[in-house]
């Protein structure tokens, strides 16, 4: 498994993907939040949409960047 060789394009988002379930399932099962009102799952909701929404704009800027402009690090 050490030796596929993906992308950025796929590997980031599988990462953040498989982070975001195994938050899921963090929250659900060890924090109690099964039981909660719906209250939680509002701020939940906002969060992801967030979290969505500033990915979004990650590549975005990722594929906005002019031609020939080179970063220096």
């Amino acid at each position: 498994m050490s030796s596929l060789r993906l992308g950025p394009a796929v590997s980031i988002p599988l990462i953040l993907g498989i982070s975001c379930v195994m938050g899921f399932l963090v929250s659900w099962r060890l924090m109690h939040l099964s039981s909660g009102g719906k209250m939680i799952f509002i701020v939940l909701g906002l969060a992801a949409i967030f979290f969505f929404f500033m990915i979004l704009l990650i590549y975005a800027a990722h594929f906005s960047v002019p031609e020939g402009l080179k970063f220096v690090s």
